[in-house]
Parts: structure tokens; sequence; C-alpha cells
């Protein structure tokens, strides 16, 4: 079950959020926090345990989405985008975004 809560996220230099918190990267730990965005899909990857998607928000960084997490989104996606309030989560020693609530901003 994914966790919500108060602990801190790994970015990297860019400001982009890391699935996992490499040491070669020199991850930032940053406090969780809740953000509103439109999310264009990128691509997907996997990595050590886990298959993720990543997003790029209308700010220019990245930021990564469980499998189970993305299953919540893929029906509020419009021509790969999707809009709304989202926070991030762990599982694991994983780390990933997730959707709170959805807004469209489409024509």
């Amino acid at each position: 079950m994914a966790k919500t809560g108060n602990y801190q996220i790994p970015f990297n230099k860019d400001g982009d959020q890391l699935h996992y918190p490499d040491r070669w990267q020199n991850a930032e730990m940053r406090d969780n926090f809740e953000f509103e965005d439109t999310l264009t899909f990128e691509t997907y990857e996997r990595g050590r345990s886990a298959a993720y998607f990543i997003f790029k928000r209308s700010t220019g960084e990245k930021v990564t989405f469980f499998m189970t997490d993305f299953c919540g989104i893929v029906n509020h996606m419009r021509n790969g985008k999707v809009s709304g309030n989202f926070t991030f989560t762990k599982r694991g020693m994983n780390y990933g975004t997730k959707m709170l609530t959805v807004t469209f901003h489409y024509a």
C-alpha cells in the first residue's frame, strides 16, 4: 500500500523527482508537498524492482508515477496530459507521484 505522509522525497540537482535516491545522483531530500500542475507523459522506465512512468511538469521538472497510480490517472488524460493536484508517495524504497484531485483545462 502506498504511504503518503510526513517524509522527505529525493530530487536531483535539476529539480527532477527521483524514483530511488541513488548516492551517485547526489539526491537532495526535500519535505513532501502538494502541487497543482499539468503533467505531460514522457516515457516509462524500469528500476531495480519496479517499472514506472515519467511525466514532465509545466515548469520542466520530471516526476515519476508507479503503475498503480498511473492507472488512476489514465482515464483523465487528454492528449498525453493530465491536470490536477498532486503529492508524492512512497512504496518500499521507491518514490512516486500520485494525483489527489483532477481538474480539466482543455477546450
